[in-house]
């Protein structure tokens, strides 16, 4: 299957209506919007559930589709968070791209309006040069916002980073967090901070102690445009559509970040 054949599997032409209920500034109306790739400082970071409680909130404010998919499937951690799974991971999906090999299905639907790609857990599958960025400009072509949840098991030259608009760290709100966010921000292993808008999601959890927030204040000042600090929740709605409270306000808290420089890349 061809890169058109694929772009058109992917969009859909209509707009659904906005169902009156709370919004937190994340409507995406116009196709061709943010890609915002959510990386894990650490393990424990939370990046899964940030990424599925944005896309979530983003899908039921927005008039265009959004997706979300898992970036790699070693674990599956995204297909169980969201209790379905699609029959193609972003690797295997690009790869068929590629190849021009049939199409089983792009993605499933998890909601109106919010699209999942993330399949269950496979052994890795590198895409060939090339194939996954141009799924990924297709991705974004046919969405209001494309979120892909990296895992901690991003690099720095990976495809989905180059192609990001958005960067969003996530890190546990503990002293072991914070030690592992500093030498990571320290050291060569991120890509090098002011090219893309970046913030930082600081999940809190109940064991390890919560870090004060100057310590993530000072973190985050050379790299991040913004800080969301999460508090602790078992995040029971994350198999819903509707968020809690707590989720709600880190979904305020992002939406003047993902405004800003939309068109970027």
């Amino acid at each position: 299957m061809g890169t058109a054949a694929l772009a058109t599997r992917l969009a859909t032409p209509r707009t659904k209506p906005v169902r009156d209920r709370t919004t937190c500034g994340l409507a995406f109306d116009d196709l061709g919007g943010p890609l915002v790739a959510v990386c894990g400082l650490t393990g424990g970071a939370g990046s899964t559930t940030v990424a599925l409680a944005l896309a979530r909130q983003s899908a039921l404010e927005s008039r265009v589709p959004v997706l979300i998919a898992e970036h790699g499937n070693l674990c599956g951690g995204l297909a169980a968070a969201a209790g379905q799974a699609s029959p193609l991971g972003l690797a295997a999906l690009s790869g068929h791209l590629d190849a021009s090999q049939p199409l089983p299905g792009a993605f499933v639907e998890l909601a109106p309006g919010l699209r999942l790609i993330a399949a269950t857990p496979t052994r890795h599958q590198a895409s060939a040069a090339g194939a996954l960025d141009t799924l990924l400009a297709q991705a974004r072509d046919a969405h209001g916002l494309v979120v892909i949840d990296c895992g901690i098991g991003w690099d720095r030259d990976d495809p989905v980073l180059r192609r990001a608009t958005h960067v969003l760290w996530t890190m546990p709100a503990t002293a072991t967090g914070l030690a592992r966010a500093q030498m990571l921000f320290a050291s060569d292993a991120v890509p090098p901070a002011g090219v893309t808008p970046e913030a930082l999601a600081a999940v809190g959890h109940r064991r390890d102690g919560s870090v004060r927030i100057r310590a993530l204040r000072r973190l985050a000042r050379e790299r991040c445009e913004r800080i969301v600090l999460i508090a602790h929740d078992r995040l029971h709605t994350l198999a819903s559509t509707e968020l809690n409270d707590a989720w709600l306000r880190a979904c305020t808290g992002l939406a003047p970040f993902l405004a800003r420089r939309r068109d970027a890349r």
